[in-house]
């Protein structure tokens, strides 16, 4: 009686183990989509340092606004399969030190350097334009 309760058990949660792994992935790939919108939104309102032209300035906003659709779609899909949510809200500043440099850039080591947007990291304060 012992072997077969040991067995169900373990098989129990092999099935458990199995079931989060995969709910990781989803979820993991989720964030990260979730993310990367608010770097893209963060690049969209802080990335054009220099041309601030209004049609430019409007396509800019267009983009942010789809960018934030996004969001809100991987959020609500984040709670649909039982995801951890992000734990602060989504910044369109979070970002915003590293996206006006991305936006100053002008060699090519520099743009490489600066617009890796798997570097940047969430808190920068935002920078005013020179």
């Amino acid at each position: 009686m012992t072997i077969s309760f040991t067995r169900s058990v373990t098989f129990l949660a092999f099935i458990v183990t199995t079931s989060a792994y995969a709910q990781s992935a989803i979820c993991t790939a989720l964030m990260n989509q979730y993310v990367s919108a608010n770097k893209e939104v963060s690049f969209g309102l802080h990335g054009g340092g220099i041309d601030n032209s209004a049609p430019r300035a409007s396509l800019r906003t267009e983009k942010a606004l789809l960018f934030l659709q996004s969001a809100n779609l991987n959020l609500s899909l984040m709670v649909g399969n039982k995801c951890m949510l992000p734990s602060t809200p989504f910044d369109p500043n979070a970002y915003a030190k590293n996206a006006f440099k991305c936006g100053l850039a002008t060699s090519d080591s520099d743009i490489k350097k600066e617009c890796d947007r798997g570097a940047w990291k969430a808190g920068d304060t935002p920078v005013e334009a020179p």
